[in-house]
């Protein structure tokens, strides 16, 4: 190999890490950083509950309005009452408001995987954690998670299997409008400490998954984001 050659080489693996670092800087800004837990009494916030929110998005509460915020990378919730909110990484500025802050249990960061890669080679037991590298994985304390995801135009499918079996076995099925579906009451009941995956296949967008299973005796506090099982943001 000729040092030109080699210094070609050279460069394009300098150049493809530096475009690398470049579109993972660009989705990290692109993110939803928090979930918001509940907003009342502001009809100009701009935003409901289970919205994802981003960096700079700017919420008016007026004078009476609440919101409530969880956050991702730092397992903080603010309840805000009344101002405007300026949405950040980690924690909001808030203008002619009030904000009380608690930190929540977190498993927020779990990695979100394709369908292709999460079905590869994975070993699913009972005993959790899961084994297999490429496994997403919540435990919620509900027999009837939230699922929560970037929502799409248009109906999104959805499929809960039971990685217990084998092969998997379908538990349910449907479909639903929006970025969030709430595991129906009538559905079959999900059993305590089986192995669950979720699969989401927004209209246009590759199907995303992730596993979960159920704990009552989880030591957490009943709240939206405990329920919450999280397919990308």
């Amino acid at each position: 190999m000729t040092k030109i050659t080699r210094l070609f080489i050279l460069l394009a693996l300098v150049g493809g890490i530096a475009t690398g670092g470049a579109l993972r800087a660009t989705a990290d800004d692109k993110a939803a950083v928090a979930l918001v837990e509940a907003v009342e009494n502001a009809a100009n916030a701009g935003v409901g509950f289970m919205d994802y929110v981003y960096p700079g998005k700017v919420i008016e509460l007026g004078s009476g309005g609440k919101l409530a915020l969880s956050y991702f990378d730092t397992c903080l919730t603010e309840t805000i009452a009344g101002g405007r909110v300026t949405v950040a990484k980690g924690a909001s500025d808030v203008a002619g408001g009030q904000v009380s802050a608690k930190k929540f249990p977190c498993q927020r960061a779990r990695m979100v995987v394709t369908a292709e890669t999460g079905e590869a080679g994975a070993t699913v037991s009972r005993v959790t954690p899961f084994a297999g590298q490429d496994w997403a994985e919540f435990t919620v304390k509900t027999p009837e998670p939230v699922f929560k995801w970037r929502a799409a135009a248009g109906a999104t499918a959805l499929k809960v299997m039971d990685m217990d079996a084998e092969p998997p076995k379908l538990i349910w099925q449907g479909q639903v409008e929006g970025g969030h579906f709430a595991y129906p009451a009538d559905a079959p009941k999900l059993k305590v400490g089986v192995p669950y995956q979720i699969q989401v296949s927004p209209p246009g967008v590759s199907t995303i998954v992730a596993m979960f299973s159920v704990d009552p005796d989880l030591d957490v506090p009943d709240t939206v984001m405990a329920r919450v099982v999280l397919l990308g943001r």
